[in-house]
């Protein structure tokens, strides 16, 4: 969902640059990335290598999202309107992105955070899929709120907080420190930041 905004400013300005895209998990995009096999990628922000550099594109809070009618604001935390309580959903059914994500990571060290041994009832590689499912009401998931944003008008569902203070992530552009930053990498990451910070200074 970063991908097509930042790639239409990008050929604008640099018409003749060919990109090569990859669509991997962030444990394969670190290794390819590790193993020179890609310049730069753009994944959740968590501890990396000595020999990695990164600078963050965006923040965003994740969201709990189900489908339109399957829970009501009686699961909600007494006096929060939108906030979550855990002990009305640790019993029912997520869906979760597949281990190597980002996501899955994150969401286990909620689901560990609220001391809960969740229902895993699907698994996939995509938070627009679990998003989906969700909405169909054949289970409830945790998504970025770019994703929500995606969604939103073209199908029915629900969004929660995940607690009293919002569940947020950094998105971060990785690379080698060792590696030569040539002019139109630098200027992909500084598009990719002014988009998602909603400046217009590119």
């Amino acid at each position: 969902y970063m991908l097509p905004p930042v790639l239409k400013e990008f050929k604008k300005q640099y018409p003749e640059v060919e990109i090569q895209t990859a669509e991997y998990n962030t444990d394969l995009l670190l290794e390819q990335l590790s193993q020179g096999r890609l310049d730069v990628i753009f994944i959740p922000e968590r501890n990396l290598d000595s020999e990695l550099a990164y600078e963050e594109i965006y923040e965003e809070e994740l969201v709990l999202v189900t489908g339109d009618g399957v829970i009501d604001r009686s699961w909600c935390l007494d006096g929060y309107a939108n906030v979550i309580d855990w002990e009305k959903i640790k019993t029912m059914p997520f869906a979760v992105l597949k281990k190597g994500h980002g996501s899955r990571r994150k969401c286990e060290e909620i689901f560990s955070s609220h001391n809960i041994e969740p229902v895993i009832a699907f698994e996939t590689n995509s938070n627009s899929t679990a998003l989906r499912m969700a909405a169909e009401g054949i289970v409830i998931t945790m998504v970025p709120e770019m994703t929500v944003r995606l969604f939103q008008g073209a199908q029915r569902f629900n969004t929660y907080s995940l607690d009293k203070t919002p569940v947020t992530w950094k998105v971060v552009a990785v690379y080698r420190k060792a590696a030569y930053q040539n002019l139109a990498q630098k200027e992909f990451i500084k598009i990719a930041r002014n988009i998602f910070q909603g400046r217009k200074d590119y």
